[in-house]
């Protein structure tokens, strides 16, 4: 939960502007996402119900994995 991992925009292009966030608002925004793995598949297509069993199966996650279609090839994975 890196909160100052954003860099420092130096020079934007016009039109463009920069929001700075603080610490604590970084940290409320990344929470709900502290424990997902978002991934993209590349070449062959692999169904959603395989890739979760073969996962479980390889990383043995000591909770529930939900996983969830985002389309476009993405799946998220959430360890529960």
């Amino acid at each position: 939960m890196e909160a100052n991992s954003d860099e420092e925009v130096e020079e934007l292009r016009e039109g463009l502007v920069a929001v700075k966030l603080t610490r604590e608002t970084k940290l409320r925004i990344r929470k709900p996402w502290s424990n997902a793995l978002i991934i993209k598949l590349y070449g062959r297509a692999i169904g959603l119900s395989f890739l979760q069993s073969k996962l479980i199966s390889l990383w043995k996650p000591s909770g529930s994995l939900v996983c969830v279609d985002l389309g476009k090839v993405f799946t998220q994975f959430v360890s529960r």
